[in-house]
């Protein structure tokens, strides 16, 4: 059975079940479908998402400072996301108590 092959377009000769005429074809084929899902562009750069992650109102000074210095590179490299915003503003906020613990045991030692 001749076919035509859906990635290079060339006729092949086929058995009934064959869709590619080799397995190169089959994996360009595959990873292109898996570079569509994963939301990345041909370039390879993550696409931001269009809502806007936004610093929690309710969280300390040192935590918003925090929040402030690490977040514009997380969601840089894709890795704060809507999903992910309420677990790294528990952690700024670990990291705000953890520092006024720090500051209250030093000035105790002093």
């Amino acid at each position: 059975m001749i076919k035509e092959c859906p990635v290079c377009h060339n006729d092949f000769e086929a058995r009934a079940n064959q869709k590619y005429c080799s397995p190169k074809c089959k994996k360009n084929n595959e990873n292109s479908f898996r570079t569509l899902k994963s939301g990345r562009g041909k370039s390879g750069v993550v696409k931001i998402p269009s809502t806007r992650i936004k610093c929690p109102q309710d969280l300390r000074a040192v935590a918003t400072k925090y929040w402030h210095k690490v977040a514009p590179i997380l969601i840089k490299r894709g890795h704060l996301n809507v999903l992910s915003e309420d677990a790294f503003a528990e952690l700024c906020d670990l990291y705000s108590s953890h520092r006024r613990r720090r500051v209250t045991l030093l000035r105790a030692s002093s």
